[in-house]
């Protein structure tokens, strides 16, 4: 199984479950909030 389909399963995963599809959204936030701290330095 090549990583981009496991990591596609696994989202599919987190959307069956609404607490998952939270905890998804917020991380992805974070990430894309990090990603825009490191390009203001």
């Amino acid at each position: 199984m090549s990583l981009k389909k496991k990591l596609f399963s696994t989202a599919k995963e987190y959307l069956k479950d609404e607490k998952n599809r939270e905890k998804a959204k917020q991380m992805a936030d974070t990430a894309v909030n990090k990603a825009k701290q490191m390009k203001k330095k």
